[in-house]
C-alpha cells in the first residue's frame, strides 16, 4: 500500500512518453511485426475491443499472443506510469492477460498485472494503472524500458482485449527552490550537525 503526496508549493507536471490508441488500426490483420513500433508474436487482431472505442484495440480469440515495445523515459524525471484499457467478452476460465515490463538492468521481466476469467460486463474495459517506479526504480531515466502484452484465448468468441495504452512521468519542480543538507554526522546526546 502506497500513499503519494507532493507540496502544494511544486506538483510536478506529467508527460506522456508512450501513447497507443490503434487507431487507425493497420492496412492488414492480424497486426503486422514492426507496425507503429510493436513486436508482435501470433495473430493479435485489431479491432475495438470496448464498447464505444474509436475502432481500435488489440484482441484475442482463439488464439495466444505478445506485442512488445520499447519505452524511452528519459524525458521524465521520475514516477514512470504505465496505464492501458482492459477488457473481454463472453471469456471464461481459460482467457488471461499479463502485463509485463524489462527495464534491462538484469531483473528480465517482471509482472505488472496479470488477469484471467471473466473480466466484467461483455464489449467494456476498465482502466489499470500501475506505477513501474515503484517496482524498479531502474524504469527511470531508461531508454530501453520494454512493456509486453500477452494475451490468450482458447475458443472463438471468447475475446480479451486491450486499448489506449500510456506510459507517463513526472518533471519534477526546478531545483532553485530546494534546499540541500549535507555532511550529516551525529553531534551525541541525540543531535546532529550538518
Amino acid at each position: 500500500v502506497e500513499v503519494r503526496g507532493w507540496s502544494s508549493a511544486c506538483t510536478p507536471a506529467r508527460v506522456t512518453l508512450f501513447a497507443e490508441d490503434f487507431d487507425p488500426c493497420p492496412a492488414t490483420n492480424p497486426i503486422p511485426t514492426g507496425w507503429n513500433g510493436w513486436t508482435v508474436t501470433g495473430g493479435p487482431i485489431c479491432q475495438d475491443a470496448c464498447s464505444g472505442g474509436g475502432g481500435g484495440g488489440a484482441r484475442a480469440s482463439d488464439g495466444t499472443w505478445t506485442m512488445t515495445h520499447v519505452v524511452d523515459t528519459r524525458a521524465a524525471d521520475g514516477d514512470i506510469v504505465l496505464c492501458f484499457d482492459a477488457g473481454d467478452s463472453a471469456s471464461d476460465y481459460n482467457e488471461t492477460m499479463s502485463v509485463q515490463f524489462n527495464a534491462d538492468d538484469g531483473a528480465g521481466w517482471q509482472n505488472a498485472w496479470y488477469w484471467k476469467e471473466d473480466w466484467g460486463t461483455n464489449g467494456s474495459c476498465r482502466r489499470v494503472c500501475f506505477h513501474l517506479s515503484t517496482v524498479d526504480p531502474d524504469v527511470e531515466a531508461n531508454d530501453n524500458l520494454q512493456i509486453r502484452f500477452t494475451l490468450a484465448s482458447n475458443q472463438t468468441g471468447e475475446i480479451v482485449g486491450f486499448d489506449d495504452v500510456t506510459v507517463d512521468g513526472a518533471v519534477y519542480c526546478p531545483g532553485a527552490a530546494s534546499a540541500s543538507i549535507v555532511n550529516l554526522r551525529d553531534a551525541g546526546g541525540g543531535n546532529y550537525a550538518f
